[in-house]
């Protein structure tokens, strides 16, 4: 059987295959191609676009028709002072977003001339400019709390080059491209919004009253989102048009998920999403078409959907849902992809919209003892957080309104730590400059439903060597889920503390069963530059108290590098013994004895035995074996005697501070438990037994 196609049929067929390749979806903010080509006024044809009247070509600048590179025509600017174009919109763009702009350089004379192509002074001084910082021939783009991108050869005399930069609030990055190509991401330390409060709207071919660009503008365009290399690649060379029939996802409406507390999604949740019709022809009610969504790309769910409105005329909007509701409720993140098939829809690139909705939090401690260090980040002075961790990016404004994460001294010598507490990696802190009330660094998302009695330790470093003035304070907030409700100073204020780690632990048994997230909030209105605040090795637990002798405060206390309790916390929390340490071969083992002042020690050593024998309020030994005759268990030898006065017994006293130390270089010994050591101190009171430390050689 043969086909026989007229030649005006096959050019149709030639059109329809085409026509998706050729046409893509106009911006949605702002869109100038200047193809006017008389008078002042040029259109913008985004779909929907921004509130405001038509721009304005001013200060010398014109259109041309000669030379352009899209369409029928472009702006030419002159290099005299004053803004070539003047959009009359506010800007605003909330979230992602992406600008795109064709230059042609004009000037020759001066490669490395500042001159400006884009900006808007009101949005953090948004400006785009070829020359000065940026070098000869080279892009600059750059606002305030953005990381500088720079586009290498991005001006070229006498030829056009096509400029986008697209900004991924995901991602937190800025891609440069040139001519369709993307260059290196930069990444940022803070989120990039766009919102100008000028009426003027953007500046095109200048930048306030700076000096503007000298040569051709053309396809000036603004989108409140990322556009894909695909998609900058497939249209930065045509113009922007949609077909007089087009359908297109605008928004997922819900789940919205949580991003950035922990509240959980159900077993039952309903997908809605928003379709826009983007065509030029009205869509009247009754119109039919189908949907589809897939959750993390798996079985698709499909249903039929007819339009309710009188007539869905362009740029306006619908909200369906599915009757198929999506389980949701395990915890995690969850990528909802949506797409609309409309039967005489050709454009495809916007049929599809996608979120990600968070059920629990995106990240969600289930495992303890959860330590966090802070030692995986990578540069000092930094302002982005462990993963899981957050800054409130709503508590404060302007300068030193949020945390940050060093590995050495604060810049501010003498207000803060020289080094994390571990001496070799990274801490947070708050520099005293902001002025703020509230400064919050918020944990990942803590799955308590299996610790029943969950214990919260953190340490501190909060010098003020001017004290008693500029004081300031951090505290600890409990935010509980579902509902996100917050409890305020579980902890603190916690105010100067010396220049030394001060560590804290607080039991919150009431928090048992919850989704929980820690809340540092941190104070910085109490004065000059001479108090930072610094947090390290926050630890969350199941608290399991010991059996053993505990502490007694100022009267019989022995540390050993540091020993932790069973709870995990140091002698000065009190908690029962016994407690462990660890030490190496050829490293330094430090006894310290803490009671009255000037009291003789006597270090017991043996076998770790907890509950070996009372004594009513002298205490409780913790080593040795079965109780002999005389009542002292057997197997325990003696170390030191603080009540002999030679040798190396001398140095068993508590000194007049009530308080020493005394230590040796450890010998090699095999790895494993070594022995416990248990200490005996007079008092006022009469005598008491300190807490135990068992010795582990690793």
């Amino acid at each position: 059987m043969r086909i026989w196609l007229r030649p005006l049929g096959l050019l149709a067929l030639a059109l329809l295959t085409l026509t998706p390749l050729l046409e893509a979806q106009r911006p949605e903010l702002n869109y100038y191609r200047f193809n006017e080509t008389s008078g002042v006024l040029t259109t913008d044809l985004a779909t929907p676009g921004l509130t405001g009247v038509s721009a304005i070509v001013t200060n010398g600048a014109n259109f041309n028709n000669n030379l352009q590179i899209l369409g029928a025509g472009c702006v030419n600017t002159q290099p005299a002072t004053g803004v070539p174009v003047q959009t009359n919109k506010k800007i605003s763009a909330a979230g992602s977003w992406s600008i795109e702009i064709w230059a042609f350089e004009h000037d020759l004379t001066d490669p490395s001339a500042l001159r400006y192509l884009f900006g808007e002074q009101t949005a953090n001084s948004l400006r785009c400019f070829r020359g000065g910082i940026a070098g000869a021939n080279n892009i600059a783009f750059r606002m305030t709390g953005m990381n500088d991108v720079f586009i290498a050869n991005g001006s070229t005399y006498n030829a056009w080059n096509h400029l986008a930069f697209v900004y991924d609030s995901l991602a937190n990055t800025v891609t440069p491209y040139l001519n369709g190509a993307p260059l290196p991401a930069v990444q940022q330390n803070n989120p990039l919004p766009i919102a100008g409060t000028a009426a003027a709207g953007w500046d095109i071919g200048g930048y306030n009253t700076n000096v503007p660009w000298y040569g051709l503008i053309d396809e000036f365009r603004f989108w409140d989102r990322a556009l894909s290399a695909a998609e900058i690649a497939a249209q930065y060379n045509i113009q922007l048009k949609n077909n007089n029939d087009d359908v297109a996802v605008s928004a997922i409406v819900s789940p919205l998920g949580d991003q950035t507390g922990c509240n959980t999604l159900s077993s039952s949740e309903t997908i809605q999403f928003e379709i826009e019709n983007t065509g030029l022809n009205a869509l009247p009610a009754g119109t039919t078409f189908s949907a589809t969504y897939t959750i993390n790309g798996g079985s698709p769910v499909t249903e039929s959907f007819s339009t309710t409105t009188t007539s869905l005329t362009t740029a306006q909007r619908e909200v369906f849902s599915f009757v198929t509701p999506a389980n949701l409720a395990a915890i995690g993140n969850y990528t909802i992809d949506v797409s609309v098939a409309y039967a005489l829809d050709l454009i495809v690139a916007n049929d599809t919209n996608t979120r990600v909705a968070s059920s629990g939090g995106a990240t969600l401690i289930t495992s303890f003892p959860w330590t966090e260090t802070f030692d995986s980040l990578a540069s000092d002075g930094t302002q982005v957080p462990p993963a899981g961790w957050r800054q409130d990016l709503t508590d404060g404004t302007g300068v030193d309104a949020d945390w940050y994460f060093r590995s050495t001294a604060t810049p501010t010598g003498g207000t803060g730590p020289a080094t994390d507490r571990s001496g070799s990696g990274f801490y947070a802190y708050v520099e005293d400059d902001g002025n703020e009330a509230t400064i919050n660094l918020i944990s990942p998302c803590l799955d308590l439903g299996a610790v029943t009695s969950p214990r919260v330790k953190f340490y501190v470093h909060s010098n003020n060597p001017q004290t008693p003035t500029g004081d300031n304070f951090v505290s600890l907030d409990i935010i509980a889920f579902p509902g996100g409700v917050v409890s305020t100073d579980v902890l603190g204020p916690l105010g100067p503390l010396g220049s030394a780690w001060t560590e804290y632990f607080i039991d919150i048994p009431a928090f048992s069963g919850q989704t929980v997230q820690l809340q540092f909030r941190g104070r910085t209105d109490g004065g000059a530059a001479t108090n930072d605040i610094a947090l390290d090795d926050v630890s969350v637990f199941n608290f399991v108290p010991g059996a053993g002798q505990a502490p007694r405060s100022g009267i019989a206390m022995l540390d050993i590098n540091s020993a932790n309790s069973p709870g995990l916390s140091s002698i000065q929390s009190l908690d029962n013994g016994p407690y462990t340490t660890r030490i190496t071969g050829g490293e330094r083992i430090t006894f310290s004895f803490i009671g009255e002042a000037n009291r003789p020690v006597v270090l017991l050593f043996g076998s770790l035995n907890v509950g070996a024998a009372s004594y009513g309020a002298v205490g409780q030994l913790d080593i040795g074996g079965p109780v002999g005759t005389t009542g002292v268990p057997s197997g325990i030898l003696l170390f030191g005697d603080g009540n002999q006065p030679s040798g190396f017994n001398v140095f068993f006293n508590t000194g007049p501070a009530g308080s020493s130390s005394i230590y040796f270089t450890m010998p090699f010994f095999p790895t494993g438990v070594l022995t416990t050591f248990q200490g005996i101190l007079p008092w006022v009171g009469g005598v008491a037994i300190s807490n135990a430390v068992e010795v582990t050689i690793y």
